[in-house]
């Protein structure tokens, strides 16, 4: 059998699980072997298992411990609610830290089985993206590794799940938190605006946009605009009185300004690198982020689709686009898929196109790795190169997604 039919009888599988339910345990039991895994790489082999920031995080939670700032630690640039949470990786075992970024991912699995299940969805359907995400490669190292991009992506998936409900208070809260978490959320202030300027009642699963509804003024739209607002300020601001001007320059002004110029899947990198002066880079930094913005305004509001699409395609660009890319972030959209996966009508050239988003992944690790282990220092402008190719695939993906989507949501929802 060939690998694509192979592919296919796989997914056939999925769809035709009895109980999708079931799945969440065999995610569940999957990331909990690959922490085992990591122990093991980690002691034996020359490339680690375990994300660099993991350290990072249990380095930060020591100096907490120590009545100290996290910030004490070098290159910790985060909120102190991570370093926080990962305080038990001293006090009780090492891999504390990754229980809870794992235990985020099934907590994501649980809020799209309710979601896809209330929407009535077919169950073979919300099998299929129950494991998109359970068995997702990308997914379970991420978290595995000691990711903590889980915990911002429960709170997102939490205000979905309190939009769809009706309740605009929790969910603001919820996306309040999930910002000051990660600051990337912020960017989907306009979709959110849009779906809550539309008609009462609206599903997040429905078809809105236009700058009617974006400039639509209601109570919910207040009511989340306040909530989600002051929760974010309000725990920005504790941190501040705690940490003063290390918070404020550290965790959250350093990442308007940020270029990187370490190999990374962006090829913003090598642009940093043979621009000198950090004055000249952090205006080229501050320019990069106008095709974003304009990504956002277009996906967020011009473009007409679902609210789980619309946050999708433009976190997609916006880490297409970003001047630093890492594996971790692809977590940022991958999230959402599930939820778009039973919308969509999947043809040869999506399909095509993740392949070839694989493909210029792994052509990029092959030339990184030459580069930084191996100590070949001539090839990295072919890792430029395939950070060129990586976002131009990445681009296709948003293309081929784009036209997988069809008019009317409601053509998947019953069976």
């Amino acid at each position: 059998m060939t690998p694509k039919g192979c592919a296919q009888r796989g997914l056939e599988n999925f769809r035709n699980v009895s109980n999708p339910g079931k799945l969440i345990w065999a995610g569940a039991a999957l990331r909990l072997a690959l922490i085992v895994f990591a122990a093991l790489q980690d002691k034996y082999l020359k490339v680690k298992y375990t994300d660099i920031d993991y350290e990072v995080y249990t380095d930060a939670a020591f100096h907490m411990l120590q009545g100290q700032s996290p910030f004490d630690r070098e290159t910790y640039r985060y909120t102190p609610l991570i370093a926080f949470l990962v305080v038990p990786n001293h006090l009780l075992h090492p891999a504390f830290g990754k229980l809870l970024f794992i235990s985020a991912d099934i907590a994501i699995a649980c809020i799209v089985l309710a979601l896809l299940k209330r929407r009535g969805f077919p169950r073979g359907e919300i099998a299929l993206a129950l494991a998109f995400w359970l068995f997702n490669p990308y997914t379970c190292t991420i978290s595995s590794r000691g990711s903590s991009d889980s915990v911002s992506s429960v709170c997102l998936m939490l205000m979905l799940w309190f939009l769809e409900e009706g309740k605009i208070t929790v969910a603001g809260i919820c996306y309040g938190i999930a910002v000051h978490i990660r600051l990337f959320p912020v960017i989907y202030a306009l979709p959110l605006l849009v779906h809550l300027g539309s008609p009462p009642n609206v599903s997040i699963f429905d078809d809105k946009c236009g700058l009617r509804a974006l400039l639509t003024i209601n109570r919910s739209k207040l009511s989340f605009v306040f909530v989600s607002g002051a929760t974010c300020i309000g725990m920005c601001y504790l941190c501040f009185l705690k940490y003063g001007n290390d918070y404020l320059h550290e965790a959250l002004l350093y990442h308007f300004g940020r270029f990187d110029l370490a190999h990374n899947f962006s090829p913003w990198f090598y642009v940093f690198q043979k621009v000198e002066g950090s004055a000249a880079r952090r205006a080229l930094g501050l320019a990069a982020f106008v095709p974003q913005v304009a990504c956002c305004v277009y996906f967020g509001v011009v473009k007409k689709g679902s609210l789980p699409l619309s946050l999708c395609l433009m976190t997609m660009a916006f880490v297409a686009m970003n001047k630093v890319v890492t594996a971790q972030y692809f977590a940022w959209y991958l999230v959402l898929i599930p939820l778009v996966l039973p919308c969509i009508q999947v043809h040869r050239g999506l399909t095509n196109s993740c392949a070839w988003w694989v493909l210029a992944q792994l052509n990029w690790l092959l030339w990184a790795y030459l580069y930084e282990f191996e100590h070949i220092h001539s090839v990295l402008v072919l890792v430029f190169i395939s950070s060129v190719l990586f976002v131009s695939s990445t681009l296709n993906c948003i293309r081929q997604l784009t036209r997988a989507y069809p008019s009317h949501t409601t053509a998947k929802k019953s069976r």
